[in-house]
């Protein structure tokens, strides 16, 4: 797992998805050292994921690849488990970017091209 954000938020959003991967084990009756398994991780990541990583104060931080593993052995897509997100899920870090502030930020304008010949000139 990754660096993790420490915001509440962030252990809000981890902890309903723990939740919804619970439900959605228990739902097919598998246990979580067969779902570790088959996705190709380790029980103790599972168990992180599930339990939203209360016991240590830390929400777990999965990449991609584990939370799309987890839930193809859950059978089940991850857009339907993915929780909500807030625009205030990663707090002040990366506040700039979330904010109404990104309107006044515009795209580069590519320089126009000419062609002649089948050649591009800048």
């Amino acid at each position: 797992m990754t660096s993790r954000p420490r915001t509440p938020q962030w252990a809000a959003f981890m902890s309903e998805l723990g939740d919804n991967f619970y439900r959605a084990r228990t739902k097919l009756g598998l246990s979580q050292d067969r779902v570790a398994a088959a996705a190709g991780i380790t029980k103790q990541t599972y168990q992180r994921l599930e339990q939203q990583g209360k016991k240590r104060g830390d929400p777990p931080n999965p990449t991609l690849l584990t939370l799309l593993s987890i839930a193809y052995v859950l059978r089940i897509e991850l857009i339907d488990v993915l929780p909500t997100v807030s625009q205030d899920i990663f707090g002040d870090v990366h506040r700039p970017f979330l904010s109404d502030e990104r309107a006044s930020v515009k795209a580069p304008v590519p320089a126009p091209v000419h062609e002649v010949h089948g050649l591009r000139f800048p």
